[in-house]
């Protein structure tokens, strides 16, 4: 006990301290990791560069497609509607003559028969046209 009593307060500074220091790290070599990661940085920036191009020159070429269908589409349509403008005036034809005895009933049933192919035909071309152009607008 006589070793504790003999330390005062005036002691206690004396005893206890503090430091301040600095620890510098410098690098000398890193084992060319930096190096390393600048290539994986630069390689992955080519790859995505590269599939952005990739996906753009496609949607170029399905634009391009499209447009094309598109216009053969239309194409195809107007020469239906002309074709059954054609087999109506033929019919109507067909009608007038059958009522004089000038053309057989079977050349009328085969007129209307065809007519009626034409018909079918007008609507799917149609209905690709519309679906052609749906696709040309919703692009993306």
């Amino acid at each position: 006990d006589a070793g504790l009593d003999a330390i005062t307060i005036d002691d206690i500074p004396n005893r206890f301290g503090a430091s301040v220091g600095l620890n510098l790290q410098v690098p000398i070599y890193d084992g060319g990791r930096r190096r390393l990661e600048h290539e994986r940085v630069a390689f992955r920036e080519a790859a995505r560069k590269g599939y952005r191009d990739f996906l753009s020159e496609q949607l170029i070429r399905r634009h391009a497609l499209l447009l094309d269908a598109a216009v053969r589409a239309d194409s195809l349509v107007a020469d239906y509607q002309r074709q059954y403008a054609e087999e109506e005036q033929l019919i109507d034809l067909y009608r007038v003559e059958l009522g004089q005895a000038l053309v057989r009933p079977t050349d009328l049933f085969l007129a209307l028969n065809d007519h009626a192919r034409t018909a079918d035909a007008m609507v799917l071309a149609e209905a690709d046209r519309e679906r052609t152009l749906n696709e040309l607008i919703h692009l993306q």
